[in-house]
C-alpha cells in the first residue's frame, strides 16, 4: 500500500506524527459537482511524493493535466519553460516549508495555491489549509469560499494572553510578513507592519507599541542600522530581532547594540508573546540561541582583550549590584536585597554603564565576566 508514516520529535517539546496512505477511490465521483479542469495544466510543487500523487490523481480525475516538481528551483524552471513553449500552467499548487519562501518569484501569486498549516491563515484566494481534503480541494478549484477550521480557532483563543499586545513588525519579505501578521493576529494581538526600518521609525512616531519585531535584512534601512536609531530616540523601547539565521557573532553584536532578544522567524506566536512579556518585565528574553551566542561572544572577547587592563573602579555595593544584575534579578528584587529604593538601583545601574563603557545590560554582563567579577560559565539559564 502506498503511503508513509513520519515522526518529528524535539526533546522537551513533544512529537508530531504524520501519516498518509492511498486508498482505491474515484475522486470524480465524490465531489457533488466536479470542476471541469480539462483546459488546465497544473504544476504540483514540493510536499511528500505520496501527497503529490494523491493531488495528481484527484486533479486528473477532474480533467487537469499535471506536472510535478520536488523543489522550488525545479518549479520555477518548469514554469518558465512552459511559458516559453506557449503551454503555460494555469496555476501551481505549492507545499513547501515556510522558511523557503513558498511564493516563488517566477510564479505569479494570483496563480498560486499554497497548502499551509491551520494557524497560518493568509489570503483566502491563495490558500488551502492542511490537512487537505477532497472537499477542500474541490471547493478551491470550483471557486467556493473555504471556512477556517473551528478547532484551530478554539485552540488559538484558549491561548490568548490577558492583554493583546501592540506590535510593530518590520519585514520586507511579503510572504514572511503576511505569515507573521497572520500568526500574531490569530493569537489576538494588534499588529502594524512595514517593509523596512525607515518606515518603521516613521510609524513608531505616530503610535504607541509594546515592542518592535525587526528583520535584519531589509532594503533602504536594514535592521542593523535601524536598531541603534530606535534605541537612540526611544531608549526604553523593547526590540526583538527576527531572522532565519543563527550567526552567533551577529547575535552578540545586536545584543550589544541594544536588542532585547533574538528570535528565528519560524517562532510561533506563543514564543513571541512570551518574549515580549519577558523583555517588558526583565528587559531581556534569553533562549538557547542567545545564551550560546553570548557565551561564545564572551569567550572571544576575553581572548582578544586578555592583555587589556580592567581600569573601572567599582565600590563594593556596585560590585554586589552588578553580580545580581548578572543573576537576572529584577530592579525591585535588587532594591529589596540591598535596602535601597528601585530608583537608586536604576541610578547605580546607569552609573555602572558609564564606568565600564557598557551600552546595555548585556555589555555589563560581558564586563563582569572579563573582569572576573563572575565566573566564565553559562550565567544565563
Amino acid at each position: 500500500m502506498d503511503g508513509f508514516i513520519k515522526v518529528k520529535s524535539e526533546l522537551g517539546k513533544g512529537s508530531c506524527f504524520t501519516a498518509a496512505m492511498m486508498v482505491d477511490h474515484n475522486p470524480a465521483h465524490e465531489a457533488p459537482h466536479p470542476p471541469d479542469l480539462r483546459a488546465e495544466r497544473i504544476l504540483l510543487v514540493g510536499g511528500d511524493a505520496a501527497i503529490r500523487h494523491w493531488l495528481k490523481r484527484s486533479l486528473q480525475a477532474w480533467g487537469a493535466t499535471c506536472a510535478e516538481a520536488e523543489t522550488g528551483e525545479q518549479a520555477e524552471a518548469a514554469w518558465l519553460e512552459a511559458e516559453e513553449a506557449e503551454r503555460p500552467f494555469a496555476r501551481a499548487v505549492i507545499d513547501l516549508p515556510e522558511d523557503i519562501n513558498p511564493r516563488l518569484p517566477a510564479i505569479p501569486p494570483e496563480r498560486t495555491l499554497l497548502l499551509t498549516a491551520p494557524e497560518l491563515e493568509l489570503s483566502r484566494q491563495t490558500q488551502l489549509l492542511k490537512p487537505v481534503t477532497l472537499t477542500g480541494l474541490w471547493a478551491r478549484f470550483a471557486g467556493e469560499p473555504l471556512r477556517a477550521p473551528e478547532a484551530a480557532d478554539a485552540n488559538a483563543h484558549a491561548r490568548l494572553p490577558r492583554r493583546p499586545l501592540r506590535i510593530l513588525l518590520a519585514e520586507d519579505n511579503e510572504v514572511n510578513r503576511e505569515v507573521a501578521v497572520a500568526r500574531l493576529r490569530r493569537a489576538g494581538h494588534h499588529v502594524s507592519a512595514t517593509v523596512d526600518g525607515a518606515a518603521a521609525l516613521e510609524l513608531w512616531r505616530t503610535k504607541d507599541f509594546d515592542a518592535v519585531l525587526l528583520d535584519i535584512q531589509m532594503p533602504i534601512m536594514d535592521g542593523i542600522n535601524t536598531l541603534p536609531e530606535i534605541k537612540k530616540m526611544y531608549p526604553e523601547i523593547k526590540v526583538i530581532m527576527l531572522t532565519m539565521h543563527n550567526d552567533h557573532s551577529m547575535i552578540s553584536k545586536l545584543m550589544e547594540l541594544g536588542a532585547n532578544s533574538y528570535l528565528t522567524k519560524n517562532s510561533d506566536s506563543e514564543i513571541i508573546y512570551q518574549a515580549i512579556k519577558t523583555v517588558h518585565e526583565q528587559e531581556y528574553y534569553f533562549n538557547q540561541l542567545t545564551n550560546k551566542a553570548l557565551i561564545d561572544g564572551l569567550r572571544t572577547k576575553r581572548q582578544a582583550e586578555a592583555s587589556l587592563p580592567v581600569d573601572a573602579k567599582l565600590s563594593d555595593k556596585e560590585i554586589a549590584i552588578l553580580r545580581m544584575i548578572c543573576e537576572e534579578k529584577s530592579t525591585k528584587e535588587i532594591a529589596d536585597l540591598v535596602d535601597l529604593s528601585p530608583r537608586t538601583v536604576e541610578a547605580i545601574r546607569d552609573k555602572l554603564k558609564v564606568k565600564t563603557g557598557a551600552k546595555s545590560l548585556a555589555g555589563l554582563v560581558m564586563y563582569a565576566v572579563k573582569s572576573g567579577i563572575i565566573e566564565n560559565r553559562p550565567i544565563i539559564n
